[in-house]
């Protein structure tokens, strides 16, 4: 599924991938809180994963841009959720929750099972705010501190950089019921002649549960694998 309207270069935006988990595995795609357009081609799930997440690319299909605040919610969020975090810190219907660009003592409960804001600006980890306690291993390749959309982010050469955050049970996707949600503010501006992963779950190999990236036309894709179905929807630049 193809749609229209999509990404812009040298320009942050905001892309969330919602998955139901409902028997055919619809995946909805959400561009500036907008949404862009949903799958039509799933059926089953994705097999239950170990792998850790992938920030900035993986093995071989690297970002080059800017990324921040990266979240992940074990749950679909709805088009409203999604707008509130889009905009600001208001409540949501199940209670305060982390929302972009709003520092507070937020209630980071609300779904939520990982929230890297990516603000500490110097060292070689990010910290994970939702209380799940999934800080991410040391930085690969040339991974650098730069100014994020929100106070700080991270920037990727497009080379080898990536930032890994290690499985734990609080990350782990892809059950016959899982349905989730995950977002992250995005910059660049590459033109790519090959796949550049800004975030993803998976070991290059099998199946996998989530993974954003954009494609050779800088098309902000989203895609699941269960070895088999290979729902995916894109938006185009």
């Amino acid at each position: 599924f193809t749609v229209t309207d999509g990404i812009s270069l040298n320009k942050w935006q905001n892309v969330v991938m919602g998955n139901t988990k409902d028997g055919d595995d619809e995946i909805t795609i959400y561009i500036d809180w907008v949404n862009k357009g949903s799958s039509s081609n799933g059926s089953g799930s994705p097999a239950t994963d170990t792998y850790d997440l992938y920030i900035g690319g993986d093995y071989s299909a690297n970002f080059h841009g800017f990324i921040d605040e990266f979240k992940i919610y074990k749950e679909e969020r709805t088009q409203a959720q999604i707008y509130t975090d889009f905009v600001k810190g208001t409540s949501s219907l199940h209670g305060a929750q982390a929302a972009y660009g709003v520092r507070g003592n937020y209630n980071l409960s609300d779904g939520l099972i990982g929230y890297w804001k990516m603000d500490e600006n110097t060292g070689t980890t990010t910290s994970d705010s939702s209380g799940n306690g999934n800080t991410s291993s040391a930085f690969t390749g040339n991974v650098a501190w730069t100014s994020g959309k929100f106070a700080s982010g991270l920037s990727f050469d497009g080379t080898d950089d990536v930032v890994r955050i290690v499985e734990t049970s609080s990350t782990d996707l892809g059950a016959t019921t899982d349905s989730y949600s995950y977002a992250a503010w995005f910059k660049t501006s590459t033109n790519y002649t090959n796949s550049a992963i800004i975030l993803g779950k998976h070991d290059a190999i099998g199946g996998y549960p989530m993974i954003l990236y954009l494609n050779t036309s800088e098309q902000a894709c989203t895609a699941i694998y269960d070895g088999t179905n290979n729902p995916f929807t894109c938006g185009t630049t």
